[in-house]
């Protein structure tokens, strides 16, 4: 059995025209490319690459063959605009060193272990979409935020650099985050319904 059935179904439907298929894929995977671009670049700019990411993989989706999962494969996508972004404009993307992050390393080896067996790895995936999901149903300053402190590693000073504020502000900022994100995955534990997004 092939493990990503499904997103090799949603690619066929994509590549067949199908306005619901590309309505899913768009509210599956704009937000994490867009916290994706969002390392790299300013906010606008990351708006920017991840429709264009997005657009890309859906002329591409032919390619896709379900090797991987469809969002590692729009994410290598997204990784090649990110390169093309920087190469236009004479410059080097910044780099994150996964060998030189020591916790990035230990949620690394952690997933490898609970992948172990096919009920660990749905356990993780499932997982990783409650995070997604919390994440996304958040305000989007929120859900940025907190990507940047616990997923990318980045010091609050680092956060207030790369949004271009005070690091009053985010520590104020990352604290009400913090609140909605436990209330919001409390929530989610004694109802395990997808979160509605707040209205922008």
């Amino acid at each position: 059995m092939r493990q990503y059935r499904e997103d090799e179904q949603l690619a066929r439907s994509i590549s067949r025209g199908d306005r619901d298929a590309l309505r899913v894929f768009f509210d599956d995977h704009y937000a994490p490319i867009y916290r994706y671009c969002l390392r790299y670049v300013s906010i606008p700019d990351a708006e920017e690459l991840a429709t264009d990411t997005l657009c890309h993989a859906i002329r591409r989706i032919e390619t896709y063959r379900g090797d991987a999962s469809l969002s590692t494969w729009v994410t290598s996508v997204a990784r090649s605009q990110v390169s093309m972004h920087f190469k236009k404009q004479n410059r080097q993307p910044p780099i994150h060193s996964i060998d030189a992050n020591e916790h990035l390393q230990r949620q690394i080896e952690g997933m490898a272990a609970d992948l172990e067996t096919p009920e660990k790895a749905q356990e993780q995936t499932e997982r990783q979409a409650l995070v997604h999901r919390l994440l996304d149903s958040l305000p989007r300053d929120y859900g940025d935020i907190l990507e940047l402190k616990y997923i990318d590693g980045l010091s609050v000073d680092e956060i207030a650099h790369r949004l271009a504020t005070t690091t009053t502000s985010i520590q104020s900022k990352l604290a009400r985050a913090r609140d909605a994100f436990k209330t919001n995955f409390n929530s989610a534990a004694l109802d395990p319904a997808p979160p509605e997004s707040p209205s922008s």
